[in-house]
Formats: C-alpha cells, sequence, structure tokens
C-alpha cells in the first residue's frame, strides 16, 4: 500500500492499494497495460504535487489553472469544468473561489447572457501559469526518446481507449476525433492523411488528431 499525494480540493491524501487494484490480472496483457497506466497516473499526481509544493495550490486548482490559461478561447464555467474533470460543481466552485481568493482567477458575467459567469486569469494568474504548464517536462522529455513514428502509435492507441471508455460511459467527453460527428476515418485509403474532417474540409494524418476539439460535435445520445 503506497501513500499518494491526492486531491479532494482540499489536499487530502489518499491512501491507494496499488497492488490490490489490478485486481489479480497483473498476469494477462490487460492488466500489465492497467498497471503501466496507474503507475503513470501516479508520476502525474507526484509531478503536480511538487508544483503544489512551490506555490502553495492543491493539484487540482493547478489544474483548473492550466485549463483556463491553455484554453482562452473557451470562456471556461465551473459547469464546464465539472464535465471536463468529471467533479461536482460544488468541488470545482470550492476550488474556483480560493483561487478568486488568492487573485488568480477572475469570475466576469458573460457579454452575450449575464446570467453566466465565465473564469478569466487576470496578469498574476497567467504569469503563474506561464510557470507551471512545463510541470510535465519530465514526461516530455522522456517521450522525445521514442521516434515519431512510435509517438504517433502511442497516441493513436490512446485515443482508441479514450472513445471506448467515452463510448462505455465511464469517461466524460473529451473533445477526441474518434466519437465526433465531422469524423471519417480512411475515406480515401491514404496512409500518411487516413482521416478525415468534414469541419475542417481536409484530410488528417494520425498526429494530427484531436483532443479536446472545440470544433466536437457528438452524435445524438
Amino acid at each position: 500500500m503506497t501513500v499518494l499525494p491526492g486531491d479532494t480540493g482540499r489536499g487530502v491524501c489518499l491512501i491507494i492499494p496499488l497492488d490490490d487494484c489490478i485486481l489479480n490480472t497483473s498476469n494477462t496483457i490487460e492488466g500489465k497495460i492497467l498497471t503501466s497506466l496507474e503507475r503513470l497516473s501516479q508520476i502525474i499526481r507526484v509531478l503536480l504535487w511538487e508544483k503544489n509544493k512551490s506555490v502553495n495550490l492543491s493539484p487540482i486548482q493547478i489544474q483548473f489553472l492550466l485549463y483556463i490559461y491553455l484554453h482562452p478561447d473557451r470562456h471556461c464555467t465551473v459547469s464546464q469544468l465539472a464535465e471536463r474533470f468529471q467533479l461536482t460543481k460544488a468541488t470545482i466552485s470550492d476550488a474556483i473561489n480560493a483561487l478568486v481568493t488568492k487573485k488568480l482567477i477572475e469570475k466576469k458575467a458573460s457579454l452575450a447572457d449575464r446570467r453566466v459567469i465565465q473564469l478569466h486569469l487576470p496578469p498574476g494568474g497567467y504569469a503563474l501559469a506561464s510557470q507551471l504548464v512545463n510541470w510535465s517536462a519530465p514526461i516530455a522529455q522522456a517521450l522525445s526518446g521514442f521516434s515519431t513514428s512510435e509517438q504517433t502509435q502511442l497516441y493513436k492507441l490512446l485515443l482508441k481507449l479514450i472513445d471506448g471508455l467515452e463510448r462505455k460511459g465511464v469517461m466524460s467527453r473529451s473533445g477526441i476525433c474518434l466519437n465526433c460527428q465531422y469524423f471519417q476515418s480512411n475515406p480515401g485509403g491514404d496512409p500518411q492523411y487516413p482521416h478525415y474532417c468534414n469541419f475542417l474540409q481536409r484530410a488528417l494524418s494520425n498526429s494530427e488528431l484531436k483532443i479536446d476539439c472545440p470544433d466536437h460535435e457528438p452524435f445524438p445520445a
């Protein structure tokens, strides 16, 4: 059993029985993949926790700050963050209010609908987010040792896994190409550009497939 720096928005540690959570499947290929993904999730938490110690923010607060920083065109709201991170609005609101108190996030009424409150970064929040954005540098450095073809294949397989989990209702929609109405796979048989986006009206390579696409149009439920 290992103690990891977990996060409930209040900096509470989680105790996770790492070896037991694989449910005795570690001898199967599925179990080995699951174990590998679980170990990677540990690394992500630890890296975020290291940033937490340097800036006195919880890992989830850092993630919210970075999400708003990386999606300035989204006009983020609490509801959007709740869907994206699969957390309750109450949990989101607690974390956001703490960031507002620290003057790292501002709440502003939407120009289109004054009832909608959007989240923006003031200069202090923007400056901090620009420093935090490299939190994943150790992972990026490890991936740089892969060839372009290995990186592309890994990305394609991860997208396929995310798509499968979304279709089963395990994950909330993350705006990936594979389950978008505009997406076509291999319409022309071109191995370099095997996909087509009807929104962009152009062929796409595997590396051009998107996660969190702003133009994603899900299929009707």
